[in-house]
């Protein structure tokens, strides 16, 4: 009888190494770059002449589909926002109501608020905050003549674009492949409170440009609809709770025990506490401010359970001069992460 083959330390691990290595190759964050495409960062002080390269867009529930951005249609760019400092590693995320979903996150911040007594730094860290993506052409002589994406907070850019367009209408083309405008943009350095300085547009002139672009070029730019790296429910859930797949084990017997013996108190596990988030100073992706993570807006919160907090974005940017709160993370216990693990099996 041949011998069973000994099954080696590193059987299985190297291989899975490699293919989790492969599966997140080119992601940027929270952001899944598409071969070819780079990250463009916008610089403080200085100008920057870009034209804005439209996509298609591949979605039914595009955030701006009343405004024209219809599955199957050309639009100029992506909104979405995202929670900051989650988990363990303290990573930016996406919220789901982004693709128009329910999230764990902005439920929980909904729940705190409507306690009455919520500790408002722990609120503001975890509010959403507004940004956008967009397909664009530098005409910085330093660049490359490629497209790149550009990722920045709607506060920092979009809300002044908007501004120039609506009170000029003759603008309002330019992002047309055949009748575009190049943008020419002027940045102001800013600050809030302790944060890093930060780009800000304060003025965007619009210019002819050189040429139009063939409609080939729409096979070049980004789907900014498949660029997002969006978890499910469960997977926010779980990242938001900082829960191990051995919590998660110990809750499903926590869970059947409490089934089988409802009149048998559960048994209590201790708090699971929670890092302090570390300075995003290395953050790549993340250097420019979000100043809508400043805006007090405990008075948005409704009665319902439900924790859309696309109202609560309104009045995001009216505190400017506030430093940006600094995250007091949560503490979790056992019994909750079981009580929302029960939640969610029924």
């Amino acid at each position: 009888m041949k011998k069973a083959k000994k099954k080696g330390r590193f059987s299985g691990k190297i291989k899975g190494a490699i293919a989790k290595k492969a599966s997140t190759r080119g992601n940027y964050g929270y952001l899944k770059l598409p071969k070819g495409i780079s990250i463009f960062k916008e610089d403080p002080k200085k100008r920057l002449m870009m034209d804005i390269i439209p996509y298609i867009v591949s979605v039914n529930n595009h955030p701006d589909k009343e405004n024209g951005a219809e599955k199957g249609e050309q639009w100029y760019y992506r909104p979405f926002k995202i929670h900051r400092n989650i988990g363990a590693d303290n990573e930016a995320v996406v919220c789901l109501t982004s693709i128009g979903k329910k999230c764990p996150i902005c439920e929980y911040r909904a729940k705190l608020m409507k306690q009455g007594n919520a500790d408002k730094k722990e609120t503001d860290a975890i509010r959403p905050s507004s940004r956008a993506l967009y397909n664009i052409k530098p005409k910085d002589k330093k660049a490359e003549d490629a497209i790149h994406i550009w990722d920045i907070s709607e506060y920092c850019f979009q809300d002044q674009l908007e501004t120039e367009v609506s009170e000029n209408e003759k603008y309002e083309n330019f992002p047309d492949l055949e009748d575009g405008l190049t943008l020419n943009i002027r940045f102001s350095s800013e600050t809030v409170g302790a944060s890093k300085p930060f780009a800000k547009a304060n003025r965007i002139d619009f210019e002819e440009r050189d040429e139009p672009y063939d409609e080939s070029i729409l096979e070049e730019v980004a789907d900014l609809d498949k660029v997002l790296n969006i978890l499910s429910y469960e997977e926010l859930e779980k990242k938001f709770l900082e829960m191990t797949e051995e919590d998660d084990a110990d809750e499903d017997d926590d869970v059947d025990d409490d089934d089988e013996d409802e009149e048998e108190a559960p048994k209590k596990k201790a708090k699971k506490k929670v890092k302090a988030p570390e300075p995003d100073d290395d953050d790549d992706d993340d250097d420019d401010y979000d100043a809508d993570d400043d805006a007090d807006d405990d008075e948005d919160v409704d009665d319902s359970d439900d924790s859309d907090d696309s109202d609560d974005d309104d009045d995001d940017d009216e505190d400017e001069e506030e430093a940006p709160p600094v995250r007091k993370k949560k503490t979790v216990s056992a019994k909750a992460k079981a009580s929302s693990k029960k939640k969610r099996k029924k």
